[in-house]
């Protein structure tokens, strides 16, 4: 029996010496590769990445702007209601009572209304738009 144990034991031992022949602590990795990962997670790479990045999009931004169509709409409306028109307090109509007060059907016709849309592009600007490229380098 105690052949068996010790044969048992022999064979236990053998099994975890292997065993641990195959664990490591560290992955063994070449120099490259830390060399790389240094410059992927150096912090003032990083900041520079992101002021390249920031740079490209005041680009986009400064030609969208100067380049662009800018389009642009207004509008203004005037109501002129009648007070005291036909038992109503106020009214907007274009046929008042004689006994309604407000302004005069003729010049308001109850009201103005008015609208604009402006479309504008500026054509002679490439030298503005070089300079301020010229500053964002």
């Amino acid at each position: 029996m105690s052949k068996l144990i010790m044969k048992h034991t022999q064979l236990t031992l053998i099994f975890l010496l292997l065993a641990f022949l195959k664990v490591s602590a560290q992955d063994i990795r070449e120099l490259d590769y830390y060399l790389l990962q240094a410059k992927n997670n150096t912090p003032a790479l990083l900041e520079n990445r992101n002021l390249e990045q920031i740079g490209e999009l005041q680009n986009k931004l400064i030609i969208a702007q100067n380049r662009a169509f800018q389009i642009n709409a207004t509008s203004e409306v005037l109501v002129a209601p009648y007070f005291d028109n036909n038992g109503k307090p106020i009214d907007i109509t274009t046929t008042p009572s004689p006994n309604a007060f407000g302004y005069d059907v003729g010049i308001t016709n109850g009201g103005l209304y008015s609208a604009q849309l402006n479309v504008t592009k500026n054509l002679f600007n490439q030298a503005v738009i070089d300079n301020l490229l010229f500053q964002i380098k």
